[in-house]
């Protein structure tokens, strides 16, 4: 399974099915050392929808088993389920769907549609995920910067000696 599709696995609700698209077209146009950098920034992005599904599911299954008592009742159960079920309606709105992910000036670059609502956080993510790139090698993902020699390339010590010889 390449990284696209493992991507796609873990986060299916981020990417976009769209053929046209690059990221259907084209998968991930970066080498494998940001990778992590962006499995950790649709983590964050997925997180917000995944923990309110956890807890929308909690409530189905009390609901299901008949699992009530004093406190938690059938009728509190039903209505914590009613708003568990309108946060992940909340949160999968405020999901962005990743179009483009690939390398630009030596730098990550992440594109994603704003066809749905998209708060801060979500541009804080991309930001991040961003600037570390700006500081990783692209190659192996130790820690490294940009060397411009034609094509701007953030590289480690070893991969830019190799790409470049002495720099």
């Amino acid at each position: 399974m390449n990284k696209i599709d493992q991507l796609k696995t873990k986060y299916p609700l981020l990417f976009s099915n769209d053929p046209l698209q690059p990221i259907v077209l084209f998968g991930v146009e970066c080498d494998t050392g940001w990778y992590k950098i962006i499995d950790i920034a649709c983590n964050l992005l997925y997180h917000k929808y995944s923990d309110a599904k956890k807890t929308e599911q909690y409530f189905e299954e009390i609901l299901e088993n008949k699992k009530f008592n004093e406190t938690r009742t059938e009728e509190k159960v039903r209505t914590d389920l009613e708003a568990a079920r309108e946060k992940v309606q909340k949160q999968f709105e405020l999901l962005p769907t990743i179009e483009q992910i690939k390398e630009k000036f030596g730098e990550l670059r992440i594109y994603f549609s704003m066809h749905r609502q998209t708060d801060d956080y979500v541009w804080g993510v991309i930001d991040f995920a961003e600037e570390m790139s700006r500081i990783t090698c692209e190659v192996c993902g130790a820690p490294g910067e940009t060397i411009t020699k034609g094509w701007h390339k953030t590289l480690c010590e070893q991969h830019a000696k190799e790409r470049y010889g002495n720099v």
